[in-house]
């Protein structure tokens, strides 16, 4: 790299550049400014700067808990000016060896302390595995064990303890970690440990968290979290190091070979709960819990896609958002892709089946078959019934009054009863109902026709999607047979519709015929043979997709008059081409006779 003078800086320029970056540096560190810190020490700011107070980068971070400026300082080295040159040898961060005596200057705050008294645990984890010693002591005697009793971080404490420290050191005024611990929880776990230290038991097991000789424990750096990982600083025994690596182990094996079914997801979850109990590694659990949600997930879907699969064809496409919710849970946890392209192509599947459903039910009311008309004799043409005489029931007089003297007898003298009023007169009976009208086809330029040739280029473009998506067999085939008879009707209404006759194009007075198909012919011979042939192919193909009856019947009369228009134009046109030949010899004759004449 080119120093300053080679590219011509000015020295104190270029050291007052420096110092402000320093400076800001102090500054994103104690305010927790990340990305401004991040970027000042790729821009060559010094972490070995000091305030007046002579605090570092590194223990503005480690102070206020700044975890993200604490693990960028630790890559750049921050930590080296915080530790012994004995310490800052590169080797194993926890050599016990090196773990107790105080290697820095008596008095000194390092960042460890801070961390602890503050309980940023991950921190206080880092700063470990960085190499600082939790055996060092502030000006007071106090390790990092006393600050953390001190201010009641048992997670911090746990981690003094699983690195060896002796409960029973004492600081400057003869305090023991047990005197300066503020709840009961913090004293509970102390005294443990200076009964287990009494026994030659210092090592506190992270798994377990029973008490070991050094002997008898296992020490290793572990990852805390995968999401951001954190390292930690452990110390297993023996015994619980052995379980640990037994359950690691078949965990690794279940993921690695579990399937999406009911057993292998309960054995997954078996051993996933044994290495937590255990205390595994956290990556491997969460390759655990990962690989169990995935298999769920996996299981889930493919029972939505079995019950959807029942239900078909389905009707709405609000029945699919079920299987779409558990094909993007799917997708999201990591799937089997076979899975998952089998489910997107059903879905698909399904999708142009709803689609084809639509299209086949709007096209079929545009089928040109008549409808039936009413039988004779159902019921209401007749009215309804009347009695054939006004005669009640009585029995006895017209009056209704009986006839002798007994219960019901007029008395002498008395005032004879008005006579009953007379009947209604029936109803009128109905009006005649109106014979039918016969049924005639449709124009082949109406209504019906332009909405049911849109409706068949839409029925048709559905069934080329549903057969691209492998839909259901019977269910294309039934559209396909709408589609042929909506063809063959059309056909038959073009084949029906008188051509257009007109005056030739040209202007020469000839005369053309526009036929419903689009084809012009030059003559009416010609327009009639083009007509026959129309009407007879589209006969033969309405007899093929099943055009109705009714209508064949009725078109039936216009191939008849096509035919017998043809056959009459045929001999006429014959009769022409005759009387032209006839002419043509005589002419031919006559003029050959001149020829002789003049020899």
């Amino acid at each position: 790299m080119a120093s300053v003078e080679e590219l011509h800086i000015d020295p104190a320029l270029h050291e007052e550049q420096q110092e402000r970056r320093d400076e800001e540096l102090l500054f994103a560190s104690k305010a927790g400014d990340t990305a401004i810190a991040l970027r000042l020490l790729e821009d060559g700011a010094r972490h070995s700067v000091a305030d007046e107070s002579g605090w570092t980068p590194l223990l503005w971070a480690s102070c206020y808990g700044h975890d993200a400026i604490v693990e960028a300082l630790l890559e750049h080295g921050a930590h080296l000016e915080h530790m012994s040159t004995e310490q800052a040898v590169p080797e194993t961060p926890h050599t016990h060896a090196a773990r107790h005596g105080g290697a820095l200057p008596p008095g000194t705050n390092s960042p460890l302390h801070w961390a602890a008294f503050k309980g940023h645990v991950r921190i206080f984890w880092r700063l470990l595995v960085a190499g600082l010693l939790p055996g060092e002591v502030d000006a007071s005697g106090n390790n990092a064990l006393h600050l953390a009793a001190s201010a009641g971080h048992l997670p911090i404490m746990r981690a003094c303890l699983s690195d060896g420290l002796d409960p029973r050191v004492k600081n400057l005024f003869g305090n023991p970690s047990l005197a300066l611990a503020t709840s009961a929880a913090a004293r509970e776990l102390l005294r443990t440990a200076e009964r287990a230290a009494d026994e030659g038991k210092r090592f506190l097991c992270s798994a377990s968290g029973t008490f070991c000789s050094e002997d008898e424990c296992i020490r290793t750096v572990v990852v805390d979290r995968v999401s951001h990982p954190v390292p930690r600083p452990v110390c297993y025994s023996r015994e619980r190091a052995d379980r640990i690596m037994a359950a690691e182990d078949a965990l690794a094996r279940i993921v690695e070979g579990a399937r999406a079914v009911p057993a292998d997801v309960q054995l997954l979850e078996a051993a996933v709960a044994e290495a937590e109990a255990a205390g595994a590694s956290m990556e491997l659990l969460h390759d655990g819990y990962a690989a169990f949600e995935r298999l769920a997930a996996e299981m889930a879907l493919a029972d939505e896609l079995q019950l959807v699969d029942a239900r078909r064809p389905l009707r709405a496409r609000a029945a699919l958002r079920p299987i779409a919710a558990k094909l993007q849970a799917a997708t999201d946890k990591g799937a089997d892709a076979q899975l998952l392209a089998d489910t997107e192509a059903a879905i698909q599947c399904m999708l142009s089946e709803i689609a084809l459903l639509a299209a086949h039910a709007a096209a079929a009311p545009l089928s040109m078959a008549p409808i039936t008309s009413p039988g004779d004799g159902d019921g209401d043409a007749a009215g309804p019934a009347v009695a054939a005489d006004g005669d009640g029931d009585n029995g006895g007089g017209d009056d209704g009054t009986g006839g002798g003297e007994g219960e019901g007898a007029m008395d002498e003298g008395a005032e004879p009863l008005p006579p009953p009023p007379p009947p209604p007169p029936p109803p009128p009976p109905p009006p005649p109902a109106a014979p039918p009208k016969p049924w005639a086809c449709p124009p082949h330029d109406g209504e019906l026709a332009l909405k049911a040739e849109r409706a068949s280029a839409r029925l048709a473009a559905q069934i080329a999607a549903a057969r691209a998506a492998h839909a259901e067999e019977g269910l294309v085939a039934r559209s396909e047979a709408l589609l042929a008879l909506l063809r063959a009707e059309k056909a038959l209404r073009d084949a029906a519709a008188e051509p257009v006759e007109s005056g030739g194009a040209d202007g020469d007075g000839a005369v053309a015929y526009a036929h419903a198909s689009g084809d012009v012919s030059r003559s009416l011979l010609e327009c009639l043979a083009l007509r026959l042939a129309q009407v007879e192919d589209a006969f033969a193909q309405a007899e093929t997709a099943g055009v109705s009856g009714d209508v064949l019947a009725v078109l039936e009369r216009t191939r008849a008059d096509v035919r017998m228009a043809h056959a009459a134009e045929q001999v006429v046109d014959d009769e022409r081409k005759a009387k032209e030949a006839a002419a043509a010899a005589k002419a031919a004759k006559k003029k050959k006779g001149g020829k002789k004449k003049k020899k």
